[in-house]
């Protein structure tokens, strides 16, 4: 009685090849990776981001984030979740651009109200001199409040993403992310 090779019997009951099947496993671990890799730094800036004395280390933070997910591994890894890595370094991007401007947009209000000396029509409804520093105080103040209510939608959208990318990959490969 002739043996057939194990290979030949698993090709009969398969069809996939062995390297196939090796290759599938390898692609699953990469995106399970990267998915917990991103997931991982998301949940960490968050943080960091909250308890972030000023907006120019939250803008280190955010770059450095970005920069962390670009160079994740992308041999082998599935596409959509390439796709949803490079949609989450953007919006960090883009969020520390926010950043940026905000910064320069309190500097140039900040010597709008200076040069003219305290004029203008205030909050109170008033027009006449005012306090440059309490001027300038309350513009930083605005300032931060809309960065903060940025960063917070950023955050909040990235989270949706993930927890959608999460219940598509999970569904994909049949493992929980």
């Amino acid at each position: 009685m002739r043996r057939e090779p194990i290979y030949g019997f698993l090709a009969s009951i398969c069809p996939l090849s062995i390297p196939d099947i090796l290759s599938a496993h390898k692609r699953e671990a990469l995106a399970i990776d990267a998915a917990w890799r991103i997931s991982q730094r998301l949940d960490d800036l968050r943080t960091k981001v909250k308890g972030a004395p000023k907006a120019k280390f939250v803008q280190e933070m955010l770059n450095d984030a970005a920069q962390e997910i670009d160079r994740l591994p992308v041999l082998n890894v599935d596409e959509e979740l390439l796709a949803f890595g490079a949609g989450v370094s953007s919006s960090l991007r883009n969020m520390r651009n926010l950043s940026t401007n905000a910064g320069l947009d309190f500097q140039y209000r900040k010597a709008e109200i200076q040069g003219s000396g305290g004029y203008g029509y205030g909050y109170g409804g008033f027009y006449g001199r005012g306090s440059v520093a309490g001027s300038t105080t309350s513009t930083y103040r605005q300032e931060t409040v809309v960065l903060q209510s940025n960063e917070l939608a950023v955050l909040t959208m990235l989270e949706e993403k993930t927890a959608e990318i999460r219940k598509k990959m999970t569904l994909k490969y049949r493992v929980e992310f």
